[in-house]
């Protein structure tokens, strides 16, 4: 059985959710990790007592293992398993193999970013479960859904909004579920007492989408260490808001690096980061851990030092930034 949205998909498994395979295919990260979690707790917990939840890294040793063994309280394993698309071929093979011959009393939720390298998954799935494929959803269709779900967010906050007030949202923000929701959290607080939300309200606190792109461009350099992005020709504009994201987000691995350095427990890296989800969070402090506190702390002094250069005109935009990427690179060596 198949769905490409999600409300029908929904508005079946709450009346009738006798299916345990299910399969959710989605490109936003935000937006899967949460269906995921949703569908978990949509499934009938009187028969699913262990809860168990894996990633990329885990072996699938571990996680067919997990699907059968029986809880110590009765009942059946409700696995969840997401970025299945970055198995190799075996895995897969290894998890088909086993599904076929189980007999079917424990429940399985997959999620992928993208279809390909899953097509037997996809083509199981949709014989003997369930396949949610949002891959093709239509841009109005998803920007419709994303203002609904805004909308059911004020309704619970105790808040009205215009549809055109959420329309400016989505224009400056773009179509990314977890930028919406973290800008709407920001008018909602914004606004205070007010029960309502304007045009207004969504112009005086929220990011532009240049502004966003800047942060994940932030993001892409710190996290992912992408220090080969050449710009022929920068605006000050883009440069100091560049140089803004950068600094929040070194400024964000330094703690984890020192809170790592003190062998802080995993509660406490939830609660120096509450809006960081648990897989992200993860992968940041792996990152954090192998760049280590004095990386973190040479790039903010570089940070500092183009900042000052180029408020005193020493340099370009581009050569300035050049500059930066290259301490970046002599520090990890």
């Amino acid at each position: 059985m198949k769905f490409n949205q999600i409300d029908s998909f929904q508005s079946y498994i709450k009346s009738s959710p006798k299916k345990r395979l299910l399969l959710i295919i989605s490109a936003d990260d935000f937006e899967r990790h949460a269906l995921l979690e949703k569908t978990a707790a949509t499934l009938p917990h009187e028969n699913a007592f262990s809860i168990n939840r894996f990633m990329a890294s885990h072996p699938i040793e571990e996680v067919i293992s997990s699907m059968n063994s029986l809880s110590l309280l009765g009942g059946s394993p409700l696995v969840v398993l997401d970025e299945v698309e970055m198995r190799k071929k075996r895995d897969i093979d290894l998890l088909l193999d086993f599904l076929r011959r189980q007999n079917q009393d424990s429940f399985l939720v997959l999620g992928a970013k993208y279809k390909k390298s899953i097509s037997p998954l996809i083509s199981f799935f949709d014989k003997e479960g369930i396949v949610v494929d949002l891959t093709s959803e239509k841009i109005w269709d998803k920007e419709k859904r994303y203002i609904s779900l805004l909308m059911q967010k004020c309704a619970k906050e105790k808040k009205s909004v215009a549809y055109d007030a959420l329309q400016l949202l989505v224009q400056k923000v773009g179509l990314d579920a977890a930028f919406l929701e973290h800008e709407m959290e920001k008018v909602i607080t914004y606004v205070g007492d007010k029960t309502t939300i304007t045009k207004e309200d969504i112009s005086a606190v929220c990011l532009s989408s240049m502004q966003y792109s800047l942060w994940q461009l932030a993001e892409k350099v710190v996290w992912k260490q992408e220090l080969d992005l050449n710009f022929s020709h920068m605006e000050a504009s883009f440069f100091h808001g560049l140089i803004s994201s950068l600094r929040l987000q070194l400024q964000q691995g330094l703690k984890m690096a020192v809170l790592m350095e003190k062998k802080a427990k995993a509660e406490d890296f939830s609660n120096y980061f509450p809006r960081i989800y648990p897989r992200q969070l993860e992968r940041k402090k792996q990152t954090a851990s192998s760049l280590g506190k004095k990386w973190f702390q040479n790039a903010l002094i570089g940070l500092f030092e183009i900042d000052l250069c180029s408020k005193n005109n020493v340099g370009s935009f581009s050569l300035l930034w050049d500059l930066f990427c290259s301490k970046l690179r002599m520090a990890r060596r």
